[in-house]
């Protein structure tokens, strides 16, 4: 009574009340299959030789409309294991289970299909004929191993995906030749390469077992990250090759043929890469501390990670960069590779700042870059040796743009020691961002004052910049943050292109301190307030020192400017200052302008000098200001204390901003003229200093020599008069 099943020939099935699910369902024990018995010969064709069973009779593969039935090979035949496939077989799934009998496949042949595939019994299955499978489903590994090829140049999976379940599974590759295999592989298998060959997997997962490389190399090629948690061993090598990331987080990785990174990186949490060197084309990732002795080539870099201490004790000469997240890396002068750029901390992230020990000889970097966000630790690079010279032939970068008001600070130390940046056109900047990005400000500190000697060689067009660079959007939270420059305690030497003290639009007021002792500057200008909003700080970083300018060749003029961007617009307050009182300096100028901004906001510039000599063809002030409601607040000043000054035409001012000269106590006032064409007022102060005015051809003073708003002389103010030209009669020599 009730329900029955009537089944197809062949099929053994039963009914089943399925309460759970209140459903009745149909349970298949059996379907038809052949299995393979291996003789009378061996091949696999369409008709030809029974080769098969059918049951219990010997039978011949046939296909109806392209499609054959369900083959299985297992332990039963009686000839041979080795298949050789003739032709195109299309079998609606292949079963490999057995144990004593390794079955291959051989052969011109190829087979097609996309019904499943299922590897049991401990044996190991290899495909190895030259046709291109064409296997469009899951090849499941239950137990044993499936094999690529058999030593030859022939076999492949097809389009199947590997699914290894057990950890006592494993894919072997067993090429002669180079081969890609781009199959996804994934499960808790193991992976075996054979052949002195390099295999390449570019569909892999995550490896949950071991991996042996006994001959060749084995390249894992991922498009993102995968974890191979196994161990890593064998006499072969072992490397990645692919846009990806692959991890090695088992602590035994001992493969002693050497590590391959041709593209991508190789990431070790557990151990080091072992004997062997390191051909490092992509990124050499470690996250442990210890000693990486092996040597390393190549255009790849290095990154430090999980904040692990590293040291480089190998030959090294490869030229990505070396970066440090959160951890330190020690080296010395022949182990730390010269054409690597040293990058401490990310740049973009939080609680990553590095530290560089070079513990012995003279270092040289490609470059350095330094930007670990923390606000109490710093990047440090330390010189403990004693009178070291680090040589950094590259571009110098300081900041950390991502993060809000995020602080980047690096400090250089060692006893004695010195600093040789040699950029050929490059840049030294502190503060980061592309212009128009809109990034934060950066918290930057570069402090170079806890070495001896600090040498920019910059080249002809080389850039000193402070200033996050990003035009002038505005200031966002953290304008207020610091941007600063400490020069060395000892000597400084830097020539250049050009100086830009606050070169961004943040409304920041970068400060360039500079040292102690000697500071011999050769650029062709020197700016203090060059950026959209920010303004500029030179000061000296403590009571000593003494500064010498000249243009890049070291003997011309330099053009000085504070408070300078004509062509931007900006409601900002902007303040400048050059602070160069209590210190010696030579200053020759071909021009000094103070105050050029063409703003909505209040600026403020003051330019402050009293020992040495100030040398310049022309002085101008409060060259821009619109007519607003900020003009009477707004202007610039030049206050000299004494020393020598030179100052050529004057301009106090040429707008509505006011501009003040403040003369004291100087051996000397060397001027052609003082003009102020402006509507601002145009103050002259002097005071115990003698007045030179040069008129040149000009003595006969069509206009007067000096012609402001106000005029104050005090104490012995003699005026001395040269020039050509002179006419008889009355003329004005100071209007006011």
């Amino acid at each position: 009574d009730g329900f029955c099943s009537v089944n197809p020939a062949g099929i053994t099935a039963y009914l089943s009340n399925n309460v759970a699910n209140s459903s009745i369902d149909i349970v298949v024990t059996a379907i038809p299959a052949l299995v393979w018995r291996g003789t009378p010969t061996g091949d696999w064709s369409i008709g030809g030789s029974a080769n098969w069973l059918n049951g219990a009779t010997p039978t011949a593969y046939t296909e109806t409309s392209g499609q054959g039935p369900f083959v299985i090979f297992d332990d039963t035949a009686a000839g041979t294991a080795t298949v050789n496939l003739t032709t195109t077989v299309t079998p609606k799934g292949v079963t490999v289970n057995s144990t004593t009998k390794s079955y291959t496949f051989t052969g011109t042949g190829l087979v097609s299909s996309n019904g499943s595939w299922v590897k049991d019994g401990t044996s190991t299955f290899t495909l190895a004929n030259s046709g291109s499978n064409n296997i469009a489903s899951t090849i499941t590994v239950n137990a044993g191993a499936i094999s690529v090829g058999n030593g030859g140049t022939s076999g492949n999976l097809g389009g199947a995906t590997v699914n290894l379940t057990t950890s006592s599974t494993s894919l072997i590759l067993n090429r002669s030749d180079n081969v890609t295999v781009p199959n996804a592989i994934s499960g808790s298998g193991s992976i075996v390469k054979q052949a002195a060959s390099t295999a390449t997997l570019t569909g892999v997962g995550n490896i949950g077992g071991a991996v042996t490389v006994n001959a060749g190399t084995l390249a894992l090629g991922p498009s993102g990250t995968i974890t191979v948690s196994g161990d890593v061993t064998g006499s072969g090598a072992f490397g990645v090759n692919g846009p990806g990331t692959v991890v090695l987080s088992s602590g035994t990785v001992t493969y002693s043929g050497g590590t391959v990174i041709t593209n991508g990186t190789l990431r070790l949490d557990a151990a080091f890469p072992p004997s062997g060197t390191i051909a490092d084309f992509g990124t050499l990732a470690i996250g442990v501390s210890g000693t990486l002795a092996t040597s390393v080539f190549g255009t790849g870099g290095i990154t430090a990670l999980n904040s692990s201490a590293l040291t480089l004790s190998g030959a090294n000469t490869y030229s990505g960069p070396t970066v440090i997240l959160g951890g330190s890396v020690d080296a010395t002068a022949s182990t730390y590779s010269p054409a690597s750029v040293l990058t401490l901390g990310s740049l973009i992230g939080s609680n990553d700042v590095a530290t560089a020990n070079f513990t012995a000889g003279n270092p040289t970097l490609a470059g350095l870059r330094a930007g670990g966000n923390d606000v109490i630790n710093q990047d440090t690079v330390n010189l403990p040796a004693g009178g070291q010279t680090l040589t950094i032939n590259g571009n110098v970068t300081v900041g950390n743009p991502s993060p809000v008001s995020a602080v980047a600070r690096l400090q250089v130390t060692g006893t004695g020691a010195s600093v040789i940046i040699n950029t050929n056109g490059g840049t030294v900047q502190l503060g980061l961002g592309a212009f128009g990005s809109g990034v934060n400000p950066d918290y930057v500190v570069a402090d170079f004052s806890q070495i001896d000697n600090l040498i920019m060689n910059l080249g002809t067009t080389g850039v000193v910049n402070l200033g996050t660079l990003d035009g002038n959007p505005g200031p966002p939270n953290g304008a207020t943050v610091l941007n600063q420059l400490k020069l060395a305690a000892v000597s400084n030497y830097i020539s250049a292109g050009s100086i830009n003290v606050g070169a961004g639009g943040r409304q920041l007021i970068p400060e360039f301190r500079l040292g102690a002792g000697t500071n011999i500057i050769n650029a062709d200008t020197f700016t203090v307030g060059a950026g959209g909003r920010d303004g500029g700080y030179l000061l000296f970083d403590g009571a000593t020192g003494g500064l010498r300018l000249r243009a890049n060749d070291g003997v011309s003029r330099v053009a000085f400017r504070e408070g300078y961007n004509p062509p931007t617009g900006t409601g900002a307050s902007i303040t400048n200052t050059v602070d160069l009182t209590g210190h010696p300096a030579d200053l020759l100028l071909s021009s000094l302008i103070i105050g050029d901004y063409n703003n909505a906001g209040v600026y403020q510039n003051t330019f402050s000098f009293d020992q040495g000599v100030l040398d310049t063809l022309s002085t101008s002030l409060s060259v821009i200001r619109n007519n607003n409601g900020n003009a009477a607040a707004s202007g610039s000043t030049l206050t000299i204390n004494g020393g020598t000054a030179s100052l050529g035409a004057v301009n106090l001012t040429a707008s509505v901003a006011y501009g003040t000269l403040n003369v004291a106590n100087t051996t000397s006032l060397t001027v052609s003229n003082i003009t102020s064409p402006g509507t601002g007022l145009a103050t002259f102060d002097i005071n115990n200093t003698p007045l030179n005015l040069d008129l040149g051809t000009s003595g006969g003073l069509a206009t007067p020599a000096v012609n402001v708003d106000t005029f104050n002389a005090s104490g012995s103010v003699p005026i001395n008069i040269s020039g050509t030209g002179f006419l008889v009669g009355q003329q004005v020599l100071i209007k006011y």
